[in-house]
């Protein structure tokens, strides 16, 4: 740990004044990409790892279940709510530097951390730059874009462990696959802050490229609905947007849920869709790609259940 020289926000209320750092409201749609879902039956977002871990210590001596959320921009809620605790990360915001290393707290989005970067003249983020995610959120996703995927400028992942310790795992520790980690596996692992190794360059450029990335974005993605991004993972020796086009499914919608008039990969909500819209829109998609293509679709989405 001393190698890190890491530090959360010192704020300490104590579980007996916990309620004063839950959200206003307990409604997932405002804390999810789809912008649907139901009620949670708590909301908390603690103010540094002191908080956090006292909160998860009371969440499981009463076996309450619990979801570690972040920007929420790859995950769908259900209408029927969650029965547990969601605990938020956008109090986790710090970020630091030296040299050519940064360390980023998890709740730090992904866009502020590659203006960051950017700032300080280091290269390496650009392609993740408009990715609606946190860098927790990234890391637990192995987020990429453009031939670049997070895990390729990282060096260490700073975790909080089952047994409430702090654990520092290097990049193969976190075990990388494509949109894949060991934190998919073992959610016990909650991811704290990241160590990025990036190199230097000149501002200006980065800035050009950080530009050219947005516009391709804002041309290619339906940027003016709620989505979850991509839905489906990228299948072997294809992709799914072009399977879903040539599947005549561009434009197909059930309830308020619709496939991406712009870009097939994406299922968006289009005009007040439900979970279940989304959920079954997604369902009849796998179904009519495996009978014209013989591609079975995987969604790349977390449902939060």
């Amino acid at each position: 740990m001393t190698n890190w020289n890491y530090h959360s926000t010192p704020h300490w209320i104590g579980m007996d004044n916990m309620q004063i750092d839950r959200e206003l409201s307990l409604e997932l749609k405002y804390y999810t990409g789809f912008a649907t879902g139901g009620k949670a039956k708590a909301i908390y977002c603690p103010n540094s790892i002191e908080e956090l871990t006292e909160l998860l210590r009371e969440l499981d001596k009463t076996n309450q279940k619990r979801y570690i959320l972040g920007n929420g921009s790859n995950v769908l809620a259900l209408d029927e709510g969650y029965d547990g605790a969601v605990i938020l990360t956008k109090r986790f915001g710090n970020i630091q530097s030296l040299g050519n290393t940064v360390i980023s707290d998890a709740g730090i989005s992904l866009s502020k951390l590659c203006e960051f970067v950017r700032d300080s003249s280091l290269t390496g983020l650009e392609p993740l730059y408009g990715i609606p995610g946190t860098v927790g959120g990234a890391i637990y996703m192995n987020a990429g874009a453009f031939d670049k995927e997070i895990k390729d400028v990282l060096v260490s992942v700073i975790v909080i462990d089952r047994d409430y310790n702090l654990q520092v795992l290097t990049v193969d520790q976190c075990e990388f696959d494509y949109r894949n980690s060991c934190f998919q596996r073992d959610n016990s692992l909650i991811i704290l802050a990241a160590k990025f190794r990036l190199a230097t360059d000149n501002r200006e450029d980065i800035t050009e490229r950080m530009n050219e990335i947005a516009a391709k974005r804002a041309a290619a993605q339906p940027l003016e609905y709620p989505s979850c991004g991509s839905t489906f993972r990228r299948p072997t020796g294809s992709y799914a947007s072009k399977l879903i086009d040539e599947s005549g499914l561009k434009g197909y919608s059930i309830g308020g849920a619709m496939v991406s008039t712009k870009h097939a990969g994406f299922i968006v909500n289009y005009d007040n869709a439900t979970s279940s819209d989304i959920l079954a829109l997604i369902d009849e998609v796998q179904r009519v790609v495996s009978l014209k293509t013989g591609y079975e679709l995987i969604p790349e989405i977390k449902i939060l259940e």
